[in-house]
């Protein structure tokens, strides 16, 4: 943002403020790892893969 300070008659300084972000190494932790485990379930949902269950199940396909 973009402000005028009047230091006395006939004499300015223009200043330029910007936003301060509060972001700790935590919260970009965090934040990668949600985006990360979403990436996952979705790549899995893809290929037909249930990630959050290892075990594959077994589906008995003999003729009777």
């Amino acid at each position: 943002m973009k402000h005028t300070v009047r230091l006395s008659p006939g004499r300015f300084v223009h200043l330029d403020s910007y936003y301060v972000s509060h972001e700790t190494r935590l919260s970009k932790i965090c934040v990668a790892a949600l985006t990360l485990t979403i990436a996952a379930l979705t790549a899995g949902a893809l290929v037909g893969m249930d990630i959050t269950n290892p075990t594959p199940t077994h589906y008995d396909n003999s003729q009777r």
